[in-house]
């Protein structure tokens, strides 16, 4: 049926039956024309004349192809991973693995964090975190599920918007076809679908045009000469607004529905109406149920904003400069510049989505600073095509005998009136660009373009299969392109590193890579992404932060975290970072203080919890380091670290059943955990246990046979005084890594055990030529010498190692050194030298008391008793049972009664 047959028998049906409600009858140009005097009149007799059957048919085709092209374009991201804000939106939340009641879904901001937490994302989308909670809890963490639902949304809204085009905006069925069909294949929607999180975005259209659909089914005419439209159905009015606050549950821009709404009974339900009151400069009484209903709706969107700004606690987002880099200008003149430029930007995405990527942070597009800048021109153009679109519709409003809405005028209200949070406008937004937020937007780019395409067929019907072919063309460029962005999110790898092809001047996509390669232990490739982080953007925080926890150096470490702090003085993550450094370096009581800060800034944070019980054990205080790893358990129950930490507490409080039980399921999160393995078959030894713990080690080495496990296993053998076995192990460990200090000195004391002393001097020998400072290899090579009586030899060899200490800020070991050099001097009968040094290892660490004894021993040899009795009993008093000491004190007694009989 050709579009005069349609628009003639459509026509006819609206005379017949409303001849008697002010429809008039114009004959021009031999073509019927009729007016109605409201667009409600007209949608009801053409939903009358669709309800035959050819037209059934042909929406049913209208249906099918739209749900075929939305489903089918996004069938290969199924098969997606959990990739960039999945990992904190799902993975690691708790309202969505189920672990907090459901109450708490409507207190928690999107990832998870209270609203009232000064940390919090202020994001509050309570609806969309309970249909991720709903797919976790049927079919747990399974991406394929989060993925199939996301498809299956973006299904409906391409069938309710192509229902939308043809029903109410009451476009052709061909209209609507190419519209909806455009719309479920544009690539720009695949950050919306196939990046799982973008639910919320496609969640909230859905909701969008189900609140307008019900809004503009609420609305009737009475037949009167005026066709005043009024709300007829109470109950899809309120439905209408109830889905709108539900859109905004969803995401924040669901709101604007809402705006919709009332936008589209002014501008096309009430057109006329409004249009009287324009010309005669008074508001006409035909205008009353229109103010009545923009009142309501006012009501209504105040009482949802209000609510919405309550849930922020006073508090607006705390966006970082990085992230909209334009809102922090200084300058007027270059936030105008710069905002007008990104909506032209993301006007030209709509039209050309072929440089598309999944951040556009820092960098991506730099400021226009000046009127000079060439970008103004894509601005003055995006401007001036919109004035002449505003332009257009203006003039279709002022024209007396339309009776159809103006798609020009739908298109605007759809485009522009969505996107408006996102503009910078109102608030600052958390973006530069984001194409997820435009999905709603699309809707009107594509009613527009479909509106187009319908007209060009109608003018220039002779060419109507080139333009048909045309836009066919069209359609598969976009599916493909679709199909091509949909295996860039298919994982982290793929997804990161996209956008370091697409915006390579882009810190944000080096810094989100090399975190990709700090995860898979490429520190190397890690530090390069890192450091071009920084050089893209010096300011960057935690690029700063994360290089200095894959640099080797610490120095250059601890100057990375001091400028994540400098940059940004509330960073918990540098101050841990930095806090664990000073704590090794000795500076314990700084590197304490540095993470309670950190757990000040945020009392539930896993990381700072966990450091800060290791610190507290590694001070001597075992039973509040067990409090604070228990903290930790409780944030974050998966954390392997966590249960291992617990279970060392407990092997230090001797509870070795259950520290073994911990280190079980720390193995069994992290099977490639060195302190579990090691931790598990300690436990497993003391329990007497040996066999198991040798299976748990061979198990791990048959795993994963490299340098750590055949490490652990070495050790293994040799705390099992197998030491043969040990033996063999470490000579592969030396094949793999033939400069490894830490294998070779290990290897030297296994040598050293079996009695192969020149053997194990020779290694030790070999460390030093590799790292002259080494203090293992000094001081062992000190003991292994002070075994063949080269005591000489070992006392300079203890000199170079306290000398290289005494220059350094971790002297944990400092009194040891000095109580081994002591036992040299003594053996070679340097006695003042001995004293010295059993003087100095007290003075460092008092609570070295075997000093005690070779102090007393000296004074006893020295005849002076008195201080020797001293030194003996400072010794017993911590060690009452030593027999030793106890017959010194017997020779004293004995001695000082011999003075007495002979004075």
């Amino acid at each position: 049926m050709s579009y005069h047959a349609l628009q003639y028998m459509t026509n006819g049906i609206i005379c017949a039956k409303h001849r008697s409600c002010g429809v008039k009858m114009l004959e021009k140009n031999n073509n019927l024309l009729i007016y109605n005097n409201n667009y409600l009149e007209n949608r009801k007799q053409k939903l009358a004349f669709y309800k035959q059957g050819s037209s059934r048919n042909s929406l049913l085709l209208l249906y099918i192809l739209a749900a075929f092209a939305a489903g089918s374009c996004y069938f290969n991201s199924l098969n997606g991973d959990f990739v960039h804000d999945d990992i904190f939106a799902i993975k690691n939340n708790k309202d969505v693995l189920g672990k907090t009641p459901v109450s708490s879904l409507f207190l928690n901001d999107f990832w998870g964090k209270p609203m009232s937490d000064n940390t919090s994302h202020k994001s509050y989308r309570p609806l969309t975190v309970l249909t991720f909670r709903w797919n976790h809890y049927f079919f747990g963490l399974n991406p394929l599920s989060f993925h199939v639902v996301n498809v299956i949304l973006h299904v409906i809204t391409t069938c309710v918007f192509a229902h939308t085009c043809h029903n109410v905006f009451l476009l052709p069925v061909s209209c609507a076809i190419f519209s909806s069909l455009l719309f479920a294949v544009h690539p720009i929607h695949t950050e919306a679908i196939s990046g799982i999180v973008g639910r919320a975005d496609v969640l909230t259209a859905v909701l969008f045009l189900a609140s307008f659909l019900c809004y503009v089914r609420s609305l009737d005419v009475p037949c009167s000469i005026k066709n005043i439209p009024v709300v007829h159905n109470m109950f899809l009015f309120v439905c209408s607004i109830l889905l709108g606050g539900t859109a905004m549950l969803c995401k924040e821009h669901g709101i604007t529905a809402l705006g919709f709404c009332v936008s589209f009974d002014i501008l096309v339900c009430n057109r006329k109406c409004v249009l009287r009151s324009i010309e005669a400069k008074k508001i006409n009484e035909d205008c009353f149920p229109l103010l009545r209903r923009i009142f309501v709706m006012g009501c209504a969107i105040s009482f949802m904003l209000s609510l919405r700004l309550w849930m922020l606690n006073g508090d607006l987002p705390p966006f970082l400069k990085q992230d909209n880099p334009a809102s922090f200008s200084d300058s007027l003149l270059t936030r105008c510049l710069t905002y007008s430029y990104l909506w032209s930007f993301n006007a030209w995405l709509l039209l050309m989505p072929f440089c598309l990527c999944y951040d556009w942070q820092t960098g991506s597009i730099a400021l226009v600073q000046s009127l000079a800048d060439p970008r103004n021109i894509c601005t003055v153009f995006f401007f001036v095509v919109l004035f002449l679109l505003v332009q257009k519709s203006y003039k279709y409003f002022k024209e007396k005998y339309r009776n159809k809405p103006d798609p020009v005028v739908i298109s605007l209200l759809l485009t522009v009136l969505p996107f408006l949070p996102a503009s910078n406008i109102f608030l600052r937004v958390g973006f530069v660009i984001a194409e997820r937020v435009l999905y709603i937007p699309s809707l009107g780019f594509c009613l527009a373009v479909g509106v187009g395409m319908h007209t060009l067929l109608r003018r220039w019907s002779q060419y109507r299969i080139l333009i048909i072919a045309i836009f066919v063309g069209l359609l598969a460029i976009m599916t493909w392109k679709t199909l091509r962005q949909n295996e860039v999110w298919r994982n982290r790898e793929t997804l990161f590193r996209s956008g370091i092809h697409m915006l390579p001047h882009n810190s944000k996509v080096h810094y989100n890579y090399a975190n990709l390669q700090k995860d898979l232990e490429n520190n190397k490739e890690a530090e390069y992404h890192y450091s071009q982080a920084i050089l893209l953007d010096p300011e960057h925080a935690s690029a700063h932060n994360n290089l200095g926890t894959v640099l080797q150096n610490s120095t250059k470490a601890e100057f990375h975290f001091r400028e994540a702090l400098r940059i940004n003085p509330q960073h918990r993550g540098a101050h841990v970072n930095l806090g664990s450094v000073l704590f090794k370096r000795g500076d314990h009581e700084l590197g304490m203080k540095l993470i309670q800060k950190a757990l000040f800034l945020d009392p539930k944070n896993y990381e700072a919890l966990t450091m800060y019980g290791t610190m507290l054990m590694e001070t001597g205080k075992v039973t509040e380091a067990g409090e604070f790893y228990h903290a930790a358990l409780k944030e974050k129950p998966d954390l392997p670290l966590a249960y291992s930490n617990y279970g060392i507490y407990l092997q230090k409080r001797g509870n070795y059943e259950d520290s073994v039980s911990y280190f079980r399921q720390a193995y069994f999160l992290d099977s490639g955990s060195t302190q579990a393995v090691v931790g598990l078959t300690y436990g497993l030894l003391q329990l007497g246990k040996p066999q198991e713990a040798e299976q748990l080690f061979t198990q791990a080495v048959y795993q994963n046979r490299n340098k750590e496990t055949l490490n652990n296993l070495a050790m293994f053998y040799y705390r099992s005084h197998r030491l043969s076995e040990a033996l063999d192990v470490y000579k592969e460990l030396i094949h793999l890594s033939p400069n490894s200090t830490e294998i070779l000195i290990h290897y030297a004391l296994t040598l050293g055990s079996l009695n192969k002393i020149s053997q194990a001097e020779t290694v030790f020998q070999h460390v030093l030529s590799i790292d002259p400072g080494h203090i293992d290899a000094l001081r062992h090579l000190a003991s292994s010498l002070g075994v063949q009586g080269r005591h000489s030899e070992a006392v300079k060899y203890l000199q170079m190692a306290i000398s290289k200490l005494h220059h350094s800020a971790d002297q944990n070991i400092l009194p040891d050194l000095y109580f081994e050099q002591g036992n040299h001097y003594r053996d070679l009968d340097q006695l003042e030298e001995a004293f010295r040094c059993y003087n100095m290892t007290l003075h460092l660490d008092p609570t070295k008391y075997k000093a005690h004894a070779n102090v007393g021993a000296i004074y006893h040899i020295q005849g002076d008793l008195q201080k020797a009795r001293q030194h003996y009993q400072a010794l017993l008093l911590h060690d009452p049972d030593n027999e030793i000491v106890k017959e010194n004190i017997q020779k004293l007694d004995r001695l000082e009664q011999r003075k007495k009989l002979k004075n």
